[in-house]
């Protein structure tokens, strides 16, 4: 919103933005820079649900910035259902 404001840096400031602009391309550059800012794992409790006979509904938005799809499609792996082989074939 205040990309090309003369006041940018003292809008940081009084925001107490601390961080870079941008991320590096690399993992570790991202990582180091996130520190503990990460989702828990919680496959766990979906097997349970499952594991219950339960119907469970995992919903991605399509707009989801700290879950993109690739990322909850890896985390999907991690839980067991009855068609999960065909699922992801």
């Amino acid at each position: 919103m205040f990309k090309y404001s003369d006041l940018k840096d003292d809008i940081k400031t009084a925001l107490h933005i601390t961080k870079p602009d941008r991320f590096s391309k690399t993992n570790s550059t991202v990582a180091s820079e996130l520190g503990d800012d990460r989702t828990a794992n919680a496959t766990y409790v979906f097997n349970d649900l499952l594991a219950r006979d339960l119907n469970v509904l995992i919903n991605v938005g399509n707009m989801d910035m700290k879950d993109g799809v690739r990322q909850s499609m890896e985390w999907t792996k991690n839980i067991n259902w009855p068609q999960k082989d065909d699922f992801f074939s």
